[in-house]
């Protein structure tokens, strides 16, 4: 017992020590670096906007909102290409595809992309002639079946188209198929409509053309359609026909007129050769055209032209001269004519190419007789004169032709 007090003694005195500290220890402050929560905090200083700024400092760019594009609209498929048996017959290419050139073109024979009907991003066919006696045209080849119904449609319009058969939508030779006789007016026509059908009698490759034939204007054709269904079937109801365009006014001619007594006929007096202001257009073998110098229905020394036919069945020879006329101003045509001996009255004319205008004088008698006749253009521009006589076995003799501004105009007898 007295080796064991001591030790109790020591383990006591260490427990005592051990308490005593622990209940005299400091809380740890952990890192020193660390700064307690409630210490101030340091913020920045606040800046100075009205300091100037580094005038060498490169701004940055204001950016700009980029647009968005608009859709590009797609235009509607036609429901009619499907059945066109024509290859552009809506003229989307400047180069119309599958039309060919078979007369040159006078002035203009394209696509024009700004007079189309429709605005479905096609073009039209324009076709120009600045004179009567040029034709142009464009055709493409059509497989026919003899015995089936075709339907065919177009709308076109006009601008100073000379006559009435200017401008034309046919198919030729002639004998295959006849188109109904539709012939726009001359003058300026709106867009209009046109259709119709035919049954071909006979199969095979033949031409569907579109032309100006003797005629001087200009003529728009767009949807230019041909298959074996109508316009009706393919898209309903046929469209209206466009308003009438009113007649312009006859000009008023004065007194004082510097065109009155000018005679528009380059050598229509024949003072000079035939060969002057009057170009050989046709004559066949049985027909002579001659300048005849010593005759005349004048003593002004100059003479006339001559036309001596051999053959009552098959003589034919004529020529013809440019005059330049002026729309809505009314002319007179004279000349004076004779004849070995009478035909009839339709072997001999003088027409102005490009209307509707032919005048027969076959009947004018063995003495010199004079002829007149009247005619309002309308529009502006070089017409043809043709003098033809046909079919007969005699000397005939033209002579002092004159066309003229007139105050005397006289409407022609319907």
């Amino acid at each position: 017992m007295k080796k064991i007090l001591p030790f109790l003694l020591i383990l006591t005195l260490v427990v005592t020590c051990v308490l005593f500290a622990a209940c005299n220890k400091t809380p740890a402050t952990g890192d020193p670096t660390e700064k307690p929560d409630d210490a101030p905090k340091v913020t920045d200083a606040p800046k100075n906007t009205d300091a100037p700024s580094d005038p060498t400092a490169t701004p940055e760019p204001t950016p700009v909102p980029t647009a968005t594009p608009e859709p590009t609209a797609t235009p509607e498929p036609d429901p009619g290409d499907e059945f066109n048996l024509l290859m552009d017959g809506k003229f989307y290419d400047d180069v119309p595809v599958g039309w060919d050139s078979l007369w040159a073109a006078s002035v203009r024979q394209e696509t024009d992309y700004t007079q189309s009907h429709t605005n479905d991003g096609s073009g039209c066919l324009v076709l120009e002639n600045s004179e009567t006696a040029i034709h142009q045209e464009v055709a493409t080849l059509v497989d026919f079946e003899a015995g089936e119904t075709y339907y065919y449609s177009y709308w076109f319009k006009t601008e100073d188209i000379s006559s009435m058969k200017a401008a034309q939508v046919v198919i030729y030779p002639s004998y295959f198929a006849s188109l109904p006789d539709y012939l726009p007016p001359s003058g300026t026509v709106d867009w209009t409509f046109v259709e119709g059908s035919f049954v071909p009698e006979e199969s095979g490759m033949q031409k569907f053309a579109i032309r100006i034939w003797e005629g001087s204007g200009i003529a728009y054709f767009d949807d230019v359609y041909l298959g074996k269904k109508s316009y009706t079937e393919i898209y309903g109801a046929t469209p209206p026909p466009p308003e009438p365009t009113p007649e312009p006014e006859l000009a008023v001619i004065a007194d004082d007129d510097p065109r009155l007594g000018v005679n528009l006929v380059k050598n229509g007096d024949f003072k000079d050769d035939i060969d002057v202001g009057w170009a050989t257009e046709w004559h066949n073998e049985f027909m002579v055209i001659s300048y005849a110098k010593d005759v005349s229905h004048t003593d002004d020394g100059s003479g006339s032209i001559c036309f001596e036919g051999y053959d009552e069945e098959t003589s034919n020879g004529l020529r013809e001269s440019m005059i330049q006329v002026e729309a809505y101003v009314p002319y007179k045509v004279s000349f004076w004519a004779k004849t070995d001996k009478e035909v009839a009255k339709d072997r001999f004319w003088l027409s102005v190419k490009g209307t509707d205008l032919q005048y027969y004088f076959g009947d004018t008698g063995t003495d010199w007789t004079y002829h007149e006749f009247f005619f309002v253009p309308k529009f502006s521009a070089k017409y043809t004169l043709l003098l033809q006589i046909v079919w007969n076995e005699n000397v005939t003799y033209v002579d002092d032709i004159r066309v003229e501004v007139t105050q005397d105009y006289v409407p022609p007898v319907e």
